[in-house]
């Protein structure tokens, strides 16, 4: 299994931490004794996604600060080996809409000038 998790700011400074207490979801969950499309039940890969959107306000002169947190849970029984590799297919990315590492904004109330 593995698990997404988020905090967020709407005031970041130098030397604050941000407070992840924000549940994203669970983009995997797999036995991995079952074979799969691109897993035999001991070789492959499993893909998993989750989508999270969030919104806050950010006042004037305050800087946004996010945080992920990506984490994953195993049950193993006893004498059983577990190795994670993230050698050269190994990923964890953001993404939205096929653009990694994408964060959007946009201001409210809409920004009006005039000439």
């Amino acid at each position: 299994m593995a698990f997404v998790s988020l905090g967020e700011t709407n005031d970041l400074t130098t030397g604050s931490n941000v407070t992840v207490n924000i549940d994203g979801g669970w983009p995997l969950i797999a036995d991995l004794t079952q074979p799969a499309a691109f897993y035999n039940g001991h070789y492959g890969f499993i893909e998993g996604s989750v989508t999270v959107q969030r919104s806050f306000m950010v006042g004037e002169n305050h800087v946004p600060g996010i945080a992920i947190v990506v984490g994953a849970i195993g049950a193993l029984s006893m004498q059983t080996e577990l190795r994670l590799s993230f050698a050269e297919y190994s990923s964890i990315s953001v993404g939205s809409q096929n653009m990694t590492g994408r964060v959007a904004y946009s201001y409210d109330p809409v920004i009006v000038t005039s000439p």
